[in-house]
């Protein structure tokens, strides 16, 4: 973005006309290149362990936690009884959430680490019969 041009505008009223022209122009370039990138990604086998099937069991993990997350601030906080006769122990809800957090936290450190050093996944081949 060029910052410039917002600065050197005469006024607030100039300013957010040249911001929204800016947006504007590079959503504009955005929409137009998105075929090139689109045809940047393979479509990924449900068979094949890849780096993407990281990122989204990662992202799968972080949703479910922050559920837990969720039900443990609704039974402790907020003492909500229908929920506290189904989870008897809170703390227990707690420590699954941080066990997950960690498990997400050691998929992305895997998926950066692999990503940086160029390691690729083995390639198993299942034959099915």
């Amino acid at each position: 973005m060029d910052w410039t041009m917002i600065n050197n505008a005469k006024d607030q009223k100039h300013r957010v006309q040249t911001l929204y022209y800016l947006l504007h122009s590079r959503a504009q370039n955005t929409i137009m290149d998105t075929p090139l990138l689109y045809s940047q990604f393979n479509a990924s086998s449900l068979c094949e362990i890849s780096l993407l099937w990281l990122l989204a069991t990662a992202a799968g993990v972080m949703l479910f936690s922050l559920l837990e997350a969720g039900l443990a601030t609704l039974i402790v906080y907020g003492k909500v009884a229908f929920l506290k006769k189904i989870f008897p122990v809170p703390h227990n809800l707690i420590r699954s959430h941080v066990d997950y957090l960690i498990m997400t936290t050691l998929l992305c450190v895997t998926y950066f680490t692999c990503l940086h050093l160029a390691i690729e996944l083995p390639k198993w081949n299942h034959t099915y019969t």
